[in-house]
């Protein structure tokens, strides 16, 4: 049986968040006046309790108050303004998967949505957190790949590693690798870019990826036979060709070879390096 003390201590800890509750109430009621006169961007930014304090008043109900933080988060993004119009969003967030680390699409939400509103560094933040207390989940480094680093930064080794990670969980599409390496072609490691469609190549079973797959294979070939080419050249020459057409012009081509994948060649004459032009899209 409980002892009085231990009756007491329950009832104050029940009272607490009853009274948690009831403020919770309270402020939504507040937010919603707020709204309707007009000062909602101004004064909301300054109504969301810091993690740290959050965390202290929960009374271990961390995942309940990780709901009403979410709800407080979806809410507040739908009744805000334009681009850098929601302040409080990141620190909402922040409050959600703290208190709820393991609730995934807090941070799928975030990757999609904080760099559109001007919250990059914030967003890349919550989705390293949620790799790191989610392993499991294909679509928080998946959303994070697409999101954040392809579309936003266009940082596309790192949105290939991403994605590349997102293949390797559990239940993960299988098209992630194909995926993968069509952003591993928009970067200017052919070496990585070859190895990661050859794995496709050999892995895939699916006829439309391995046709793909192939056409990748012959791109990059190209490129790196034009590579040697030019490193002949200029053993033979002392210089590189000024152009692909001097490599024809030599005798070392009978003609520039066409592109399988309709996108063309970028020449470096000072480092006789040849890119892919990704200036044109795959099949145009």
């Amino acid at each position: 049986m409980f002892s009085t003390q231990n009756l007491l201590t329950h009832f104050t800890k029940y009272l607490l968040f009853l009274l948690c509750a009831f403020g919770v109430w309270v402020s939504q009621f507040g937010f919603d006046q707020i709204w309707i006169e007009g000062g909602y961007q101004r004064r909301i930014s300054t109504t969301v309790l810091p993690v740290n304090v959050s965390r202290h008043i929960s009374l271990g109900f961390d995942n309940l108050i990780s709901d009403l933080y979410w709800l407080d988060s979806i809410q507040y993004l739908a009744l805000g303004t334009a681009q850098g119009g929601h302040p409080a969003l990141p620190v909402m967030l922040e409050n959600v998967t703290t208190l709820d680390p393991d609730f995934e699409y807090p941070y799928i939400f975030s990757s999609l949505v904080m760099p559109g509103e001007g919250y990059t560094k914030p967003a890349i933040k919550l989705a390293d957190k949620g790799i790191r207390n989610v392993p499991n989940s294909w679509q928080i480094p998946y959303y994070a790949g697409l999101s954040i680093y392809q579309i936003q930064l266009q940082d596309y080794n790192k949105a290939s590693a991403l994605v590349e990670l997102a293949s390797k969980k559990p239940g993960a599409p299988e098209s992630l690798p194909f995926i993968s390496a069509v952003l591993r072609s928009r970067t200017s490691d052919e070496v990585k870019a070859y190895a990661s469609w050859k794995v496709i190549y050999d892995s895939t079973k699916n006829k439309y990826s391995k046709e793909r797959a192939q056409l990748y294979l012959d791109h990059y070939d190209i490129i790196f036979g034009l590579d040697k080419l030019a490193v002949l050249y200029k053993e033979k020459f002392g210089r590189f060709p000024d152009s692909l057409n001097d490599l024809v012009t030599a005798g070392y081509l009978k003609k520039i070879p066409d592109d399988p994948l309709g996108r063309g060649f970028i020449y470096n004459k000072e480092t006789g390096e040849v890119l892919t032009d990704n200036s044109r899209r795959f099949g145009n």
